[in-house]
């Protein structure tokens, strides 16, 4: 089977694509591929395709790569729409099977929310500093305290 995408050349900081037919499991090696089909110059955003060449490719079952498809659908060669060919955050997904949740942070450890505190009454939250003394995290208390934290 066959796929239709981009194979690169070009200097550094100077891309250049070449759209070619490989075999799909192939590696994107340079000058291997079955037959050249155009080329797009994403620098100055001028292209080159074989029409009719691409479109037989595709009625004989090659397969587009995504970046390929949204360059021929710009182009009017195919119709439809474009496809989504940014990378996939890995953070944001979220393990169905119950795994184990990520810890919170200190800062979350620290300091209780503030519905928390209006329900408790409580005071200012006092952490521990580097050497082990109570530092008060609210500036208003530090004037009656003299300074010395």
């Amino acid at each position: 089977m066959l796929t239709i995408r981009f194979m690169r050349f070009g200097r550094r900081h100077q891309p250049f694509f070449r759209l070619v037919a490989v075999p799909k499991r192939s590696k994107p090696t340079r000058g291997k591929y079955k037959e050249k089909l155009g080329w797009y110059n994403p620098l100055k955003k001028t292209h080159a395709i074989d029409r009719e060449r691409v479109q037989k490719r595709i009625q004989q079952g090659a397969q587009v790569s995504d970046s390929a498809w949204n360059l021929f659908v710009r182009a009017g060669i195919v119709e439809g729409p474009k496809r989504p060919v940014h990378a996939h955050s890995k953070g944001k997904e979220q393990p169905e099977g119950g795994g184990s949740q990520a810890e919170p942070s200190a800062a979350q450890v620290m300091e209780p929310k503030q519905d928390e505190l209006k329900k408790e009454g409580a005071e200012t939250p006092v952490a521990v500093d580097a050497h082990g003394e109570d530092a008060i995290a609210d500036p208003a208390h530090e004037s009656k305290n003299g300074g010395d934290v």
